[in-house]
């Protein structure tokens, strides 16, 4: 997991109903008293907003910038940050939980607390009421029941077959903003080889060109994010465009020097995240 340095934590609860979207209403207008305050939120490199203590979503602050109009306040240049998708969704850390009559619009986490908190996308637990359910980092699910109680399992359908449910994620990660390697979904699906994965995508006439796009070998990846290849997805016929013309158009990849790029934080090579982030 990419070591992160500050977390700024904003409540958006009355910023989401003024503006149109999550989005909008993380990025701005954030209100900081001295410089001190001020290199605070320009040196967050992620920022999540928050609505009665639990994690709405997660971005990767690109930039932090003055407020038009109001030297006083911030806004962020916001990037989904897939890395960290999982986290979505817990409660906030007691240090930076807002309490009854408290003032403050965000709330700075840094050193260890960080990664501590961070953990928790490695180890997603949710709670309903005395009974808690987690899935672990080695991908097991992991039932905490009272004393005196039992656990009964009951699977209400038959088994999916491997190609329905490389089929599904493909259709479920097509919805999102983010992209992932053959390996990362073979590790999340259980199956035993990336190559198998990359087969079925391409056999796959339910799969459209545009879906199979998001997912390629991880050898194109690096520290900063990946160059989108350029290879042969003819065997999807129909749909003329390449895959990185695809991903410029809808997976947040960006033209630089004749080449298309995405960054980081827009790839999904955690297992345990993209099954969280996909439901699968």
């Amino acid at each position: 997991m990419q070591n992160y340095n500050s977390i700024i934590f904003v409540n958006i609860r009355r910023s989401l109903q003024e503006r149109d979207s999550l989005v909008e209403a993380t990025a701005s207008a954030w209100k900081y008293k001295g410089k001190k305050q001020l290199k605070q939120l320009t040196d967050a490199s992620v920022v999540v907003p928050v609505v009665n203590n639990q994690v709405c979503g997660v971005f990767e602050n690109l930039e932090t910038s003055i407020y038009p109009g109001d030297p006083d306040r911030v806004q962020f240049a916001l990037a989904p940050c897939g890395a960290l998708a999982a986290i979505t969704g817990h409660s906030l850390p007691d240090s930076v939980r807002w309490k009854p009559g408290d003032g403050a619009a965000w709330k700075l986490l840094v050193g260890e607390e960080v990664q501590g908190f961070l953990e928790e996308a490695r180890g997603h637990t949710r709670q309903f009421g005395p009974y808690s359910l987690k899935l672990t980092s080695e991908g097991n699910l992991r039932v905490i029941v009272p004393a005196g109680f039992n656990v009964e399992v009951i699977s209400a359908a038959t088994p999916a077959s491997v190609k329905q449910r490389i089929e599904r994620a493909i259709k479920a990660l097509a919805g999102t903003d983010f992209v992932t390697t053959y390996g990362t979904l073979a590790e999340a699906l259980g199956v035993n080889s990336s190559q198998a994965v990359a087969r079925s995508i391409v056999s796959n006439a339910a799969i459209t060109k545009e879906e199979a796009a998001r997912v390629f070998n991880v050898k194109y990846v690096n520290s900063q994010g990946a160059l989108v290849p350029d290879d042969d997805m003819s065997t999807h016929g129909g749909d003329i465009r390449t895959r990185p013309e695809l991903l410029v158009e809808s997976a947040g990849a960006t033209w630089e020097d004749d080449k298309a790029k995405i960054p980081l934080a827009s790839i999904l090579l955690d297992p345990i995240v993209l099954r969280l982030t996909l439901n699968i």
